[in-house]
Formats: structure tokens, C-alpha cells, sequence
């Protein structure tokens, strides 16, 4: 769980979430892959999702999944 820097607020640039995504990637496919006792390259598909909660809008979660989560991860391409 992190904290929306954007709830409650109109922010046109959502670059900020953008770079969260990329974060929150790297860190959860590197631990996926851990827990699961793997190596990365065996991953072949993952699900991904947000609650942006009561504050927060849809476009919020969007800008944290799509363009650099999925890009992230321990082998660089999730």
C-alpha cells in the first residue's frame, strides 16, 4: 500500500505516479520471483491491479500500472 501524492486533488501531470509504477515494479517482481523460488526468465504472466481508494481517480491508478510497472522487474521487462 502507498499513499496517493494526487488524492483529493486535480494533478495534470501525473509523471510522479508514473515513476511510483516503475518502483513498485522492480520491487514486486523481484520479490515475486523470490517468494515463488524461480528465476526470473521462468516468469511468464502476471496480473496487476489498484484501489485508488475513496480520493483517488481511475486515471490514477492507470498512470501507476500501465506505462512502466509492466516494464519493470528483475530481468527489465517484467
Amino acid at each position: 500500500m502507498i499513499e496517493n501524492p494526487c488524492a483529493g486533488k486535480y494533478v495534470e501531470d501525473l509523471s510522479e505516479l508514473m515513476i511510483i509504477g516503475e518502483e513498485l515494479g522492480e520491487l514486486l517482481a523481484e520479490r515475486a520471483v523470490g517468494a515463488l523460488g524461480i528465476p526470473a526468465e521462468k516468469a511468464e504472466s502476471y496480473g496487476k491491479a489498484a484501489a485508488v481508494g475513496e480520493n483517488g481517480e481511475l486515471e490514477h491508478a492507470a498512470a501507476i500500472l500501465h506505462p512502466k510497472l509492466g516494464a519493470s522487474g528483475p530481468q527489465g521487462s517484467g
